[in-house]
């Protein structure tokens, strides 16, 4: 759950200066991919220690990328 968190640290500079520059783009999205997938896992499975924690991690994922939407960065570097 840390490694979701981690790309948050920069949040309130991304609210002060209203840029989402300072959130890596592509941490974001993979961590969207990798939860998803273990998610779903879980629910194959019917594995709620699997869900649990990939479940937060889709919604901690969802919500930086809706920061590079409401606060789009100048130019976006897809590294």
């Amino acid at each position: 759950v840390a490694c979701y968190l981690a790309p948050l640290a920069t949040l309130q500079l991304v609210l002060e200066t209203k840029n989402a520059e300072s959130i890596p783009f592509m941490i974001a999205v993979m961590n969207l991919f990798s939860s998803l997938s273990w998610f779903l896992y879980g629910v194959l499975l019917s594995d709620g220690f699997l869900q649990a924690p990939n479940f937060l991690g889709i919604l901690l994922s969802v919500f930086q990328l809706t920061l590079f939407i409401a606060f789009p960065p100048p130019r976006l570097i897809i590294i």
